[in-house]
């Protein structure tokens, strides 16, 4: 389902809010906690974070979960059951079948392993007749890797003719995009004391205001999110 922009007014809640998950290595090794205890930690914030959407009414919420370069780690094989298994809960969590939340994976996941593979088809096939709430997560993602993407199958499109190259829009791209069917986040969060997107829907973000934080993934809080969205909303 896609969800019409429209003008948001000063004081509002967002619309749409994109977030990074970064540094969840790091707390691990700060906190001199297991990879594994990282991760749940990790996962419960995602869902504190999910509670405070549908609490604010806020449309959309993108985690940048996996990023591609992450999936190239000797250590993703052991993060990838982690993601399996949480993927596997969330979809008979009360918290999305309750409030109705469809919940979408994008990126190039279909490369994954395959019980991760499995569990995504699962989540969002049980999930995709809902529409009260929207969670997206990027998994083995990149935003050139989505332009890119979009560029080929519109290429293949020119090639037969069904698309003049000559009217290409801002909207055909936007339509060709992994994110088509949702609005562009109003709002981007980037954690982990990184100063940079890394890619993180790169063309949806253009209008995006940012907030960049020092603080861990798992040290995120709902209440950073609420002083976040009152110092720049």
């Amino acid at each position: 389902m896609f969800i019409p922009l429209t003008k948001k007014r000063e004081g509002e809640m967002p619309k749409h809010i994109a977030i990074t998950t970064n540094g969840i290595l790091r707390y691990s090794q700060k906190s001199k906690c297991s990879l594994e205890e990282s991760w749940k930690k990790s996962f419960e914030i995602i869902l504190d974070l999910i509670r405070f959407q549908i609490d604010k009414n806020i449309p959309v919420v993108t985690f940048h979960l996996v990023p591609m370069g992450l999936v190239k780690n000797e250590i993703f094989p052991e993060i990838s059951t982690f993601i399996s298994n949480f993927f596997n809960q969330l979809k008979k969590d009360h918290l999305i079948t309750g409030s109705k939340v469809k919940v979408s994976v994008i990126g190039k996941w279909y490369d994954l392993p395959g019980e991760l593979v499995e569990n995504i088809k699962d989540l969002t096939r049980e999930t995709k007749d809902y529409d009260s709430f929207f969670v997206n997560f990027c998994v083995n993602y990149d935003g050139r890797e989505e332009i890119i993407d979009a560029m080929k199958v519109m290429a293949m499109k020119v090639r037969n003719g069904s698309i003049d190259p000559s009217s290409i829009s801002l909207e055909d791209i936007k339509e060709h995009l992994y994110s088509s069917y949702f609005i562009p986040p109003d709002l981007m969060i980037v954690n982990g004391g990184l100063q940079s997107t890394k890619g993180f829907l790169l063309w949806d973000s253009v209008n995006a205001k940012m907030y960049f934080t020092d603080k861990l993934w798992p040290d995120f809080k709902k209440d950073d999110l609420a002083k976040i969205i009152n110092k720049l909303c």
